[in-house]
């Protein structure tokens, strides 16, 4: 009865420690945080004040993407390729005056430009690696909206509107496993506080940022299979343990020593995936099905040590009958928290 009495309180521990691993992982959606609006790099300075403008029909910029390539979440960034250009006043140049605000490498090329009596024509052709932050929070079901920020420092640049109507991008621009989900080019004008030292003006200084906003979606799973894939079959190793007999020390070494190599290798490849993923502000998918498997294996752990205490009390039939009902509680809550918290991140993202 005294063995048993211990059997039945270490399942009710048991399933006490997965609600509570449960409310840690997967919160309540009335408890989670709304998304804080942030500044993406190379967006507008905190002291600068943003404002409204269009210019005349005739002034516009436009974009035409071609490529995406390079997703780097790692490097925080994504390679893309992309045209540029302007329809404006023969006396002026503004493609000539662009900064490439969040662009940590640029590389303009096929540079052409049309003189006109009343309208200069001009286009380049632009490849670059953009600054991106990528949230994996809800890899692999996560959208991304990617930005590329331009900045006119020409004086007259205020006069040019975003070219709506011939913006866009190219079929299949995507790598495999992303599709554009939509596309977005927006104009805000920041007044500064300063001249920069610019002797001939005063009262502060404007200028134009063109905006250019690009949403994708994953579509391929396969990366998330390959790293989730070693924390299931040291899962299963775990479950195994289970039909190991620690009726004898060497059975019972044997059982611990499977289950260490289990958690040995739920680290490493937690390492790997972080590697491959890049730091998180927060916990992802990812993370939390390897912290749950780490936890399971300490499960498993304690679960032998009971199993060999009542080999040593000379209580197997009650150790071994711990030991299937320990077997199918741990292979069936898991499966489920598994589900569980796939399903929030795929409902979520």
């Amino acid at each position: 009865m005294i063995a048993g009495g211990r059997c039945g309180a270490g399942l009710g521990a048991l399933a006490c420690l997965l609600v509570v691993l449960l409310l840690i992982l997967v919160p309540p959606a009335s408890t989670v945080p709304a998304l804080l609006d942030h500044q993406q790099p190379g967006g507008t300075p905190a002291d600068a004040t943003e404002v409204t403008g269009e210019g005349p029909n005739g002034r516009t910029i436009g974009i035409y993407i071609t490529s995406l390539h390079d997703f780097d979440a790692a490097d925080d960034s994504f390679g893309a390729d992309y045209l540029l250009w302007s329809a404006a006043p023969p006396e002026t140049a503004p493609l000539d005056n662009v900064e490439y605000v969040n662009a940590k490498q640029v590389d303009i090329r096929l540079i052409r430009t049309v003189p006109g009596k009343e309208e200069r024509w001009s286009r380049q052709k632009i490849r670059a690696v953009v600054l991106h932050d990528w949230d994996l929070s809800k890899f692999p079901f996560d959208h991304q909206t990617l930005q590329i920020d331009l900045r006119l420092t020409d004086p007259g640049a205020l006069a040019y509107r975003p070219d709506k109507v011939e913006s866009g991008y190219g079929r299949n621009i995507a790598p495999n496993g992303w599709r554009v989900t939509g596309f977005e080019i927006e104009k805000h004008a920041v007044e500064y506080a300063t001249t920069f030292g610019d002797p001939a003006a005063s009262g502060g200084s404007k200028h134009d940022y063109f905006r250019i906003k690009l949403q994708v979606k994953r579509t391929n799973s396969t990366g998330f299979l390959k790293m989730i894939a070693g924390v299931y079959a040291a899962l299963a190793l775990g479950c195994l343990s289970f039909l190991m007999k620690p009726d004898q020390a060497t059975v019972f070494s044997g059982r611990i020593t499977l289950l260490a190599a289990s958690l040995f290798a739920i680290v490493v490849n937690l390492q790997v995936s972080d590697a491959l993923l890049g730091s998180l502000a927060k916990l992802g998918l990812v993370q939390k099905i390897h912290i749950l498997a780490m936890v399971y294996v300490f499960i498993a752990a304690l679960m032998a040590v009971v199993s060999r205490r009542n080999y040593d009390s000379d209580h197997s039939r009650r150790a071994r009958r711990g030991d299937l009902i320990g077997l199918c509680v741990f292979s069936t809550s898991f499966v489920v928290l598994n589900a569980i918290l796939i399903l929030q991140a795929a409902v979520s993202g």
